[in-house]
């Protein structure tokens, strides 16, 4: 049952992807919402935005996606200027001072890891780069009296590292596996995994007058065949892509 959450008052987070069933019942038009925020500087959206879209065309409600920096997304939700955010971790909960849903179960589930240069002993001293505006990372900084070095996006962090100007990182595991892939770190330079920090679930919000179609997100997501990982994601992916003749016009 999807359960509306007020805002908290002690005021002060790539998905889960999915195949989908060829058939999905519409919602009303009224009950839709109209504009969600997405992370601009989160590395770990990737096709999240496409695959969100096309929910939520199987569901009739076609929406528009609109980028912003983590705290942005906050700030525009609490003012209704968007109707929800993509996916965050529960803990950015307490920032809401708007009235939300929350998706039933995850739509992402994720690991962090602290990654390291090769060419450096490993020093408790270096600077540990984060991304500024995630939560959690800098609650995990903080909390321990980490050294933290907040950077504006992942692209950053990367970049500073693979030049030497940091030999240490929290970053989403899949997306240091992707950058390594897609040769972005300098050669001598890769980053180790040295442990893993953080394993994550990530929910859909929407504003609380959106509950019923909440409700029927969360029943179509609960529904789906076949949770999606690392090894098949870029198989079904391209299914769900090609698969448009099940997505009703609208």
């Amino acid at each position: 049952m999807t359960k509306i959450y007020p805002p908290k008052p002690n005021l002060g987070a790539l998905i889960m992807l999915l195949m989908f069933p060829t058939v999905a019942a519409a919602q009303p038009i009224d009950d839709c919402p109209k504009k969600i925020a997405s992370i601009s500087e989160d590395a770990n959206s990737g096709k999240a935005p496409i695959i969100f879209k096309k929910i939520y065309e199987m569901l009739g409600c076609p929406i528009e996606i609109t980028e912003l920096p983590t705290r942005r997304g906050v700030f525009a939700f609490n003012h209704s200027t968007v109707d929800g955010e993509l996916f965050r971790l529960p803990i950015v909960e307490r920032f809401y001072t708007r009235p939300f849903v929350r998706s039933d179960i995850p739509v992402y589930e994720f690991s962090n890891s602290l990654w390291v240069s090769p060419q450096t002993e490993p020093s408790a001293t270096a600077p540990i780069g984060y991304i500024l505006g995630a939560i959690w990372q800098e609650e995990y900084i903080k909390s321990r009296d980490l050294p933290g070095l907040p950077l504006r996006s992942a692209v950053e962090m990367f970049a500073k590292f693979s030049d030497g100007e940091i030999s240490r990182f929290i970053s989403a595991d899949e997306t240091v596996e992707q950058a390594i892939k897609d040769g972005v770190f300098k050669p001598g330079n890769i980053p180790m995994q040295q442990e893993v920090v953080k394993i994550g679930k990530l929910y859909h919000y929407l504003g609380s007058e959106f509950a019923p179609f909440m409700k029927r997100f969360s029943t179509f997501v609960a529904n789906l065949k076949t949770p999606l990982n690392a090894s098949n994601k870029n198989m079904i992916i391209e299914g769900i892509l090609s698969n448009t003749e099940s997505i009703p016009e609208n």
